[in-house]
């Protein structure tokens, strides 16, 4: 059994290869890079949003730029836990999601 993976894996390591892919580096360079200085950029989405992070906290790009995940601003404990961080930045009403 692990010759035959060793041996799937052998033949289709080129089809899946994905360690040259930088479509989501590149979306998320973009992004940043096109925003104001000190902008508040508000994103939706796993793979965008921890690209950004990652782009800010680990290569330290932009990190003038504010993100504000737009997903998780409908829980409370997001507008609590993250208003202190994100001085300007107004949580408008008190709706919020059903179930946090």
């Amino acid at each position: 059994a692990v010759g035959l993976v060793a041996l799937q894996a052998g033949l289709h390591y080129a089809v899946s290869d994905q360690s040259e892919n930088f479509i989501f580096e590149r979306y998320a360079r973009s992004m940043l890079t096109s925003m104001p200085a000190n902008a508040t950029l508000l994103s939706k989405g796993d793979n965008i949003v921890n690209t950004i992070r990652y782009l800010q906290r680990c290569e330290h790009f932009r990190e003038d730029v504010r993100l504000v995940e737009q997903s998780m601003m409908t829980y409370t404990w997001f507008s609590e836990m993250h208003a202190p961080h994100l001085p300007g930045v107004v949580f408008p009403g008190t709706y919020r999601a059903m179930f946090n």
